[in-house]
């Protein structure tokens, strides 16, 4: 099966990650079409955004998968389209753009997190789940020895949305913590200072992301704290929270719990284990592929 992944440039680099994953673990031949490159850098297959080349990878494909918004097809019909949600994409227009993949003849709908197939639930729409393709054993490797002293990290793509001001302000009450904020970086420069950390720190604001992600695969613990909608969907999907449950307000106490022997390895292990069951490259491309299999059939 040729399965052409697509979208304007790839958001957190969940595309070229999913292309991998297929690649790697299936038969199927799997292309990402992106219209741009990335800012950050992430790797990429083939960059085109002229309608003529957009139109013909399209026929090439067996299975479109469109991430986001679908102006990215040019006005062109995949035989067998499937839409991915990324990002505030779907977020912020929750009632409206299934309803537009709908029109456009998607066959399946994906969330690539529970708190968005609960959040489409809400509206009246079905997706399927199909977490974020991540290389697992890959990142693992990257991590380095732990130091002696903790090194608390947060990798920002935008301090406001992420809420680093205020973050940065509580840290720096701990005179004994390393606090390492990575931005304004390429991608594989990011993934080197990551590995140093000791503890990653979530945004406190809309969901996990894919740098939280990235951490947990390197057996980081991460802290963090969301929504309710974020939160009871991981616990009625996974059955646990796989990041240590702080509110901001209390984020020098909770570091220094995650600090204490056992409780660091506790959710090192968790994060790492969902990541592996959830997450990683093998069972992301069997989900993946059985959902294309079924919309050509």
């Amino acid at each position: 099966m040729r399965i052409l992944n697509i979208c304007r440039n790839d958001f957190a680099g969940v595309a070229i990650k999913l292309t991998e994953a297929l690649r790697q673990h299936t038969k199927h031949e799997a292309r990402l079409l992106c219209n741009y490159g990335h800012e950050f850098g992430y790797p990429t297959d083939i960059v085109r955004r002229k309608r003529s080349a957009v139109h013909k990878w399209i026929d090439w494909a067996d299975v479109v998968n469109c991430f986001g918004p679908l102006n990215v097809l040019q006005k062109k019909r995949p035989k067998n389209l499937i839409v991915t949600y990324v990002g505030s994409y779907f977020r912020n227009r929750a009632g409206t753009v299934p309803l537009i993949a709908k029109k456009f003849g998607a066959k399946r709908q994906i969330a690539l997190a529970p708190w968005q197939v609960e959040r489409a639930s809400m509206n009246g729409f079905k997706f399927d789940l199909v977490p974020i393709a991540m290389p697992v054993d890959r990142l693992l490797k990257m991590k380095k020895k732990h130091k002696v002293i903790p090194i608390v990290c947060q990798s920002p793509s935008d301090y406001e949305r992420k809420n680093t001001f205020k973050i940065l302000k509580i840290l720096k009450k701990n005179t004994k913590l390393k606090i390492l904020i990575i931005h304004g970086v390429q991608w594989d420069e990011c993934m080197r200072r990551k590995a140093e950390a000791d503890i990653y720190i979530g945004s406190f604001k809309h969901a996990y992301g894919v740098s939280s992600l990235e951490a947990m695969a390197m057996k980081i613990p991460v802290i963090g704290h969301y929504p309710e909608l974020v939160e009871n969907a991981l616990l009625k999907y996974i059955g646990y929270l796989p990041y240590y449950d702080c509110k901001l307000e209390n984020l020098l106490e909770g570091i220094r719990s995650l600090c204490a022997t056992k409780t660091y390895y506790k959710y090192a292990d968790r994060g790492f284990n969902f990541m592996k069951k959830h997450h990683d490259y093998p069972v992301v491309a069997r989900r993946f592929s059985e959902i294309c299999e079924e919309v050509v059939k």
